[in-house]
């Protein structure tokens, strides 16, 4: 783990010694702020968060573009905070390149607070508990942590849910490198519940927390894992999907 480790080091250095700067363009922002983002940056953000859908035309808050429609008997809702367009330069895309490159405390208090703020008003509250699609291991080799299990961590802080460590990717291929039907395929293989760990999400409605959906394949996968493991009601909460 010696490139992650190195990795966690310097970000925690940054943190540390380096001016707080915005998640979205890396300008300067005081110290004080309570805001991740700048004003600038902040006002777009609001923008992209109540954009319609490109695919399905409705607002992002009713749109289910972020997964396939069949997957529906698995996953039960799924809420995305905006939606993610690879070829242009934007503040979203900036910001999912640094969850994913950059183990940035900042960052992920700040996704797991726009989640708290603008998708868990719209969940039943009762018999909630956590869960996240974990991260390769060669990422995780690679880049020393797993971005979606840092969301839930500080997810978990601000709700007081539980988080359930049920899930665990065993793959050896990179979901992003492969085609959709690969990465369907893939996702068949990699995940896997944990032995004995079924019993902290049977019953329960699980929130499965996601960094980015492209296909859908991996959230879909883990929310059939938690459903034959005896999870009530599975809601996909994600930053972004890619359109």
């Amino acid at each position: 783990m010696v490139n992650g480790y190195i990795r966690k080091l310097i970000c925690r250095a940054k943190d540390s010694f380096y001016p707080i700067r915005c998640i979205g363009c890396n300008a300067r922002i005081p110290a004080s702020s309570r805001d991740a983002f700048c004003p600038v940056c902040r006002a777009r953000w609001e923008v992209y968060k109540h954009e319609n859908c490109y695919h399905c035309g409705q607002p992002i808050d009713k749109c289910w573009c972020g997964v396939k429609r069949d997957t529906k008997g698995y996953i039960n809702a799924e809420y995305h905070l905006v939606q993610y367009d690879k070829m242009a330069d934007s503040i979203i895309k900036r910001m999912i390149y640094k969850t994913k490159i950059y183990n940035r405390e900042r960052i992920f208090k700040a996704i797991a607070r726009e989640m708290y703020n603008d998708l868990y008003p719209r969940v039943d509250h009762t018999d909630l508990v956590l869960c996240y699609v974990p991260r390769s291991p060669y990422n995780i080799y690679e880049y020393g942590y797993d971005q979606s299990e840092y969301i839930s961590r500080e997810f978990s802080k601000i709700t007081g849910l539980n988080i359930a460590d049920v899930l665990v990717n065993k793959g050896k291929r990179i979901q992003k490198r492969l085609s959709a039907e690969q990465r369907s395929d893939n996702a068949q293989r990699s995940y896997a519940v944990i032995n004995g760990a079924g019993k902290l999400i049977k019953n329960k409605n699980v929130i499965l927390i996601d960094d980015v959906l492209t296909t859908g394949a991996s959230v879909t996968r883990c929310a059939q894992l938690l459903k034959l493991k005896g999870a009530k009601r599975v809601i996909v909460f994600a930053l972004a999907k890619t359109i």
